[in-house]
């Protein structure tokens, strides 16, 4: 019996093709921090990463005709983390599409209509599940700058992943941005020394959060403090290739120290419930560089999927897999369900640098 043109649309690895080829922009610190160079693949369940640290000594010199001198590796540890895993279902709505029109909407004369309207529905659903899983990747990227993703919730899943961010890279400016007596060149100084102390690339970036933007802008404003006066290195309207995060929720507001600054309007809805709350604590700037050196220390890894059908498929060595469940003879509503397995690390957090500012 021929498959019907229903059963050929709802093919899992057609599906699938829809999920991972789905044209979407990353969200703001996904962009920023795990571009797409730095993702990948992983061909088990579980990652080794490591935690480098230290600087690096220098070559000795030996005499033409003596052994080579084996060096001490970099400093680090390793370890192999089980990569967290989503698996969310949503019931495709396309059965509903079917059953309620407009008025004045025609009866469905022919397959094709039908198919369009199951086309709509299932795209519709297939963004919204891609969504969520946009998001918890957005909240894992802006737990990383703080050093620890904890993850919490009855019946679900519990961890506590730490990136061995430095102690010392987590900071409170000598003098308040909202005190009256702010030096920030100076800070931003500081916080470039402590990466470069590392042998890091320095900053370009630093994402406030809504209260150490509002302070900086009120010091640029009102002209109130002496360092951030134009001839000390700030143009407040430049424009790079960076502001085009705004439509991520990014707001530029200046550069300043050869470093530009942004504040991040993103929130998110606790998993237990709640109020929205930020992405980016209210009270601090997270500094952070976006080269090709610090971007060869990151990777956004995903697992691989562990669903049989998938591996059989050969599509569990994927960013996302997409299934798809039949109906039961009564019941007219496939189930979608999408999984993935995102897990972003840094190789060098000590190159990042969290600075509470107010």
């Amino acid at each position: 019996m021929p498959a019907s043109p229903i059963t050929t649309l709802t093919d899992r690895r057609v599906l699938n093709k829809l999920v991972n080829k789905r044209i979407k922009p990353y969200t703001a610190l996904t962009k920023l921090l795990f571009p797409p160079s730095v993702k990948e693949n992983l061909l088990e369940e579980t990652a080794q990463v490591d935690v480098l640290e230290g600087t690096y000594g220098m070559a000795p010199f030996v005499k033409v005709g003596q052994k080579a001198i084996i060096m001490d590796s970099q400093n680090g540890t390793s370890y192999t983390i089980d990569t967290p895993f989503i698996n969310i279902k949503r019931p495709l709505q396309w059965s509903t599409k079917f059953a309620k029109r407009t008025a004045g909407q025609p009866v469905f004369t022919n397959t094709s209509i039908a198919l369009q309207q199951v086309r709509d529905a299932i795209t519709k659903d297939i963004d919204f599940m891609n969504t969520l899983i946009d998001d918890r990747i957005e909240w894992m990227a802006a737990y990383i700058l703080r050093g620890t993703i904890e993850y919490s919730v009855e019946g679900q899943d519990s961890f506590v992943i730490s990136t061995g961010k430095p102690a010392i890279n987590t900071f409170t400016v000598s003098a308040l941005w909202d005190g009256g007596s702010a030096v920030p060149l100076e800070d931003i100084a500081d916080a470039k020394l402590v990466v470069s102390n590392k042998r890091g690339p320095l900053p370009n970036v630093a994402i406030c959060g809504a209260g150490a933007g509002a302070a900086l802008r009120g010091m640029l404003e009102g002209d109130e403090v002496t360092s951030l006066k134009t001839t000390s290195g700030i143009d407040v309207g430049r424009a790079n290739l960076l502001s085009q995060i705004k439509e991520d929720g990014m707001m530029h507001i200046g550069f300043i120290g050869d470093v530009d600054f942004f504040q991040y309007t993103g929130t998110f809805n606790p998993d237990g419930g709640g109020a929205a709350e930020v992405l980016i604590r209210d009270d601090y700037v997270e500094f952070f560089n976006t080269g090709q050196r610090a971007l060869d220390a990151r990777r956004l890894m995903f697992g691989m999927i562990p669903d049989l059908r998938a591996i059989l498929e050969g599509n569990a060595i994927t960013e996302r897999y997409f299934d798809s469940k039949a109906p039961e003879f009564d019941q007219g509503t496939y189930e979608g369900l999408i999984m993935s397995r995102p897990f972003p690390w840094l190789y060098r957090p000590d190159w990042l640098v969290s600075m509470k500012v107010i």
